[in-house]
């Protein structure tokens, strides 16, 4: 098992760095009851890389990303985009489950590590000690979200040299394999808890100073065209007021849960409902299921990770949320069919083995 620190994730708002189920159902297409989709793994081989280095000129730097690509053959054309930004102190290991599952059903995923990640931080020589009461709280306080949303707009400016190196990863296509491309036009971006944060200012929320006025970095990035916000933030966060959410126009997905509370801040289950509650309707989907912790999404290792016991149901909580994501992403990046008449449907509510709340607008 990979762990955020050894003890030091106890506490966070992170992670999802450790291999957790997708669900009882993943691999078994025979018994998959019919409310579930895609449960299992999709028809393409995926190409991974695990750590390349992104040049970012602007700032001085390098922002280091995970890269899943499925391998296409040439009559699929480019690959949709899915950028995942993880959460406090975590890595581009979050999510490795979700993110393949998405890869194998043909989306280009890309994982980067922001800042604030407690590995790429011990890289640096950085110390962190377990039993400090504080340490959450001190990792949770470098989170940079201007910072952040920057990261991913580098990673949209970086695609060429993203493709170029998948290719060199990849060799000489066979002739079954197209070279690898990334579609433009299909981009989407997901993140968990301070990777929600992130999703939600690059989906135009306007996030307040505490002096009053929205901070310019808040503003909606036209290159992307639908997000995930898994373990958002609502009204409880001073940065957020009722009308926060009302200018984001493009699709957006809130997954939350009953008991989904943070360690470090007051953020409540309820609060974590507010960016579907208050954005305005048109393609906006809220997936909130009992029971739900934290980390629970991710599986049972971040659960532990963070401190919390993982829920009795935790492979329905992981299986729903791979469901409901990766309609969402069929449905608004690569317009199928499937993917909307399962979102249009009571399905996610009728799945055995736990209770979902589905509302849309």
């Amino acid at each position: 098992m990979k762990r955020c620190g050894s003890r030091v994730a106890a506490g966070l708002v992170c992670v999802g760095v450790l291999l957790g189920p997708l669900g009882s159902a993943r691999g078994q297409a025979a018994s998959a009851p019919a409310t579930a989709y895609k449960p299992t793994p999709g028809p393409y081989r995926v190409l991974r890389i695990d750590r390349f280095a992104l040049e970012d000129a602007s700032r001085g730097g390098e922002l280091e990303v995970m890269i899943r690509a499925p391998r296409l053959a040439p009559a699929d054309g480019p690959a949709p985009l899915v950028v995942f930004s993880h959460g406090a102190g975590g890595s581009s290991d979050a999510f490795p489950e979700l993110c393949e599952h998405w890869a194998s059903h043909g989306y280009v995923v890309i994982n980067p590590t922001h800042s604030d990640s407690v590995r790429l931080r011990r890289q640096r020589g950085e110390r962190f000690d377990p039993a400090d009461a504080a340490l959450a709280q001190q990792i949770v306080g470098r989170v940079n979200l201007p910072g952040r949303c920057a990261d991913v707009r580098l990673i949209l400016d970086s695609l060429d040299a993203i493709e170029e190196r998948l290719r060199k990863a990849a060799g000489p296509p066979g002739a079954d394999e197209a070279a690898f491309r990334i579609d433009r036009e299909r981009v989407a971006l997901a993140g968990h808890s301070a990777g929600a944060m992130t999703t939600q200012a690059l989906a135009g929320a306007k996030l307040y100073a505490r002096r009053g006025g929205v901070r310019a970095w808040s503003a909606p990035e036209p290159r992307i065209r639908a997000f995930i916000v898994i373990s958002g933030q609502g009204l409880g966060r001073p940065a957020f007021r009722k009308d926060s959410w009302s200018d984001i126009r493009a699709p957006l997905l809130v997954i939350a849960g009953s008991a989904d509370r943070s360690p470090v801040s007051d953020e409540t289950p309820e609060g974590r409902r507010h960016p579907y509650e208050y954005a305005p309707p048109g393609d906006k989907h809220l997936v909130y299921i009992d029971g739900a912790t934290h980390g629970s999404y991710a599986g049972k290792g971040v659960s532990r990770l963070l401190g919390e016991k993982p829920p009795a149901n935790i492979d329905y909580i992981t299986d729903v949320t791979a469901f409901a994501t990766l309609a969402f992403l069929d449905a608004y990046i690569r317009r199928e069919a499937a993917g909307r008449e399962y979102l249009a449907s009571d399905a996610l509510e009728r799945h055995p083995g736990g209770r979902t709340e589905h509302k849309r607008k």
